[in-house]
């Protein structure tokens, strides 16, 4: 398992970590992004280009 900080520290968390299992190829994170489904994809925010 590798366990990444990515982005800036936003308002409510210390820090935001990724956690990648490569021999399962699995990339999990929580709590990062929100991408709605129903409307045309804006620019990516800071912490979506770190993912």
């Amino acid at each position: 398992m590798d366990i990444c900080l990515i982005g800036k520290k936003p308002k409510h968390t210390i820090d935001y970590l990724i956690y990648h299992f490569p021999k399962e190829k699995l990339l999990f994170e929580d709590d990062l992004v929100w991408i709605p489904m129903e409307v045309e994809p804006k620019n990516a925010s800071p912490r979506q280009i770190g993912l």
